[in-house]
């Protein structure tokens, strides 16, 4: 008869393991074989656990790869390139397994938009304003990541300033030259110490301001091919 994997691991362990006759007899063996089969099942949960998270890791490494190579017009013409290069739906499953308190905070930027004064800002000073919020999260992740001591936060982190580098090297690349002068931000901006908190704000982000950046430059793909 064939056996599910995990439970024939089990009776096999069982089975390998047990104890003399001579110990059974003073009925020790079987509060002891309870332990060991839950301490071998905690590290098979460990190992599945463990396995999983390095999968999402090469995942996400092969992403970033992909992406590093993006040119600016697809960015700014398809629209499945922009989703697909945001990497904060790929970051859920992981951030399961991290601690969500960091050691040092994250600058937030404040990124709201009062459109009304945006549709009369020039598309320079509209790029400025996107390069400088995304400049302003990556100089912050790359101190937080230098402090972190556990590796999935590590993990994410790096993966969040890859993405980050990925948009900024975009957006600097476009055509038209940057504007030194950026409108004038409605808000103040927020520290966080949460993880999740911090990759909410870069889907917002990435949802937000650039989205509403590369629908200035529509008209530039009526020629691509």
């Amino acid at each position: 008869m064939h056996l599910p994997a995990e439970r024939a691991f089990v009776i096999t362990y069982a089975r390998t393991h047990a104890l003399p006759r001579a110990h059974q007899q003073r009925g020790v063996p079987r509060t002891v074989a309870r332990a060991d089969l839950t301490q071998m099942k905690h590290a098979t949960g460990q190992t599945c656990a463990q396995t999983r998270q390095t999968a999402w890791v090469f995942l996400l490494l092969l992403l970033q790869l992909q992406f590093s190579q993006t040119r600016p017009i697809d960015f700014i013409c398809d629209s499945d390139v922009r989703r697909r290069m945001d990497v904060t739906e790929e970051l859920q499953p992981l951030m399961t397994h991290c601690l969500d308190q960091l050691p040092s905070d994250v600058l937030r930027p404040c990124i709201r938009i009062n459109m009304a004064a945006w549709k009369q800002t020039s598309f320079q000073q509209k790029q400025a304003f996107v390069r400088d919020s995304l400049d302003a999260l990556l100089q912050s992740l790359g101190k937080v990541k230098e402090s972190s001591s556990t590796s999935c936060q590590v993990v994410v982190l790096k993966t969040l300033e890859r993405s980050v580098k990925n948009h900024l090297l975009i957006v600097e690349r476009l055509e038209r030259q940057i504007s030194t002068l950026t409108p004038e931000r409605n808000c103040e901006g927020h520290k966080t110490t949460s993880l999740t908190q911090t990759v909410h704000f870069y889907r917002k982000l990435l949802r937000g301001p650039v989205e509403l950046l590369m629908e200035d430059l529509t008209h530039m793909c009526t020629t691509h091919t």
